[in-house]
């Protein structure tokens, strides 16, 4: 048995390598701890066995290994090859076991192989069959010199029993219940000790959520989440993008159905510690609502919208009710309005600064629709207005603006007519 610290590990691996005796078919060397400017690795203990050939049997061992592209530290790993090769120049293993003992892995045991070309001091691993969350992912690493590179496949992957094993890595996530399934495709890659970029793909399908009240809820859900991101001037900047094509979400505001065509929603970010930078924020539910968002929310002490700018598309007033609105206002008086005609809005908002909001209606019709048919009582409408034009402007900190309202004609209550008219506010 051996004993070598952190700066005798290569002339330790030196002398192991080149094998001087002939009889010396087994070796055991305890090379304590071992680190290099991004990864770190606790009581490594290394074991190699030439008794069944020139093809060498090895064993390597841990306390424990960290490096920034890993979710948490390996605890106790132990890599055992039964197929390898070991040369002055490479170490590579053909057959090789990983084993790890962490609460996310459904089994121990990862089938291994890797090459590495200690002069180049270059790596090529392939990980296969990670099982995690009740489905199974491939995992591939690549180094050479600083720079690394991990990418990862996951089938089948249970969508609550990663939250709930995750947990810990997954901060902000309390109070919500998830379920479903997803495949994922990810990868991070960096240099020294600090990630770079990173993308990822997650398909998810027969998804849900509700949150700890059971305000906001989703079921049926399908669809894709991608992004891609790279640090620029001190920021993670990039994009990502969220298609829905099956499901329904409801929340205390808004019901949102997806029927036959996806819901998308494109953003173009950047994101320091201070805060989130959304250059364009692109929101699409075909033949119901479209709208661009910028903005900024500051991430010091409590999150705060600092600016934000929102422009629609012009919307048909009818869909929009009858899609999002209506199905949240059962016991309400707006869950029998009748609306036709079209709106948009502008808001322009600056916490402590200018604020402005527009609201533009075309040829507008709003009333209330017939109530319920009961024998020996008249369906009366309360109320309706026709024709309705209009532009509305609201400021805070700005000049004031005009803003003008018309209609052609409406009623109110027990018959009363209401003629045409105009008003300046």
């Amino acid at each position: 048995m051996f004993s070598a610290g952190n700066s005798l590990l290569y002339l330790a691996a030196g002398l192991l390598l080149a094998r001087p005796a002939p009889a010396v078919d087994f070796i055991s060397l305890d090379l304590g701890r071992i680190s290099g400017p991004d990864w770190t690795a606790e009581s490594v203990s290394l074991k190699l066995d030439w008794r069944a050939g020139t093809a060498a049997a090895f064993s390597l061992s841990a306390a424990s290994i960290s490096h920034p592209a890993l979710p948490f530290p390996l605890e106790n790993p132990v890599l055992s090859c039964a197929v390898g090769v070991i040369s002055d120049y490479r170490i590579s293993c053909q057959k090789g076991v990983l084993r790890l003992h962490h609460p996310a892995l459904d089994s121990p045991g990862i089938p291994i192989s890797f090459d590495w070309e200690i002069q180049d001091r270059t790596l090529h691993a392939e990980l296969d069959e990670v099982r995690l969350a009740g489905g199974v992912m491939q995992v591939q690493v690549r180094s050479q010199g600083q720079d690394w590179s991990v990418s990862a496949q996951g089938k089948s992957l249970d969508i609550a029993t990663a939250r709930r094993k995750l947990a810990p890595y997954l901060p902000g996530a309390d109070g919500l219940e998830l379920s479903g399934k997803m495949d994922l495709t990810a990868s991070v890659s960096g240099a020294g000790g600090r990630p770079a970029r990173l993308q990822w793909r997650i398909d998810f399908s027969d998804s849900a959520f509700s949150s700890a009240d059971g305000t906001y809820l989703g079921e049926g859900l399908a669809g894709r989440w991608r992004g891609a991101l790279a640090v620029s001037a001190g920021a993670w900047q990039g994009d990502s993008g969220l298609a829905l094509k099956e499901g329904a979400v409801l929340t205390p505001f808004a019901y949102l159905g997806v029927e036959a065509d996806p819901v998308s929603l494109d953003a173009r970010l950047s994101l320091d510690p201070q805060g989130l930078e959304l250059a364009s924020l692109d929101f699409r539910h075909p033949g119901l609502l479209e709208f661009n968002l910028a903005g900024r929310v500051s991430l010091e002490a409590e999150p705060a919208i600092e600016r934000l700018r929102l422009q629609t598309r012009p919307l048909e007033l009818q869909a929009v009710y009858a899609a999002y609105v209506q199905p949240t206002q059962a016991e309400s008086l707006l869950a029998n309005l009748e609306w036709s005609g079209r709106a948009e809005a502008l808001l322009d908002y600056v916490a402590q600064g200018p604020q402005r909001l527009e609201l533009r209606l075309h040829d507008v019709h709003v009333g209330e629709g017939p109530p319920p048919a009961e024998e020996g009582v008249p369906r009366r409408r309360r109320f309706a207005l026709s024709g309705l034009e209009g532009r509305l402007v609201w400021t805070r900190g700005l000049e004031p603006e005009d803003s003008v309202l018309a209609w052609e004609n409406g009623h109110l209550l027990e018959g009363i007519s209401l003629g045409a008219a105009e008003l300046d506010l």
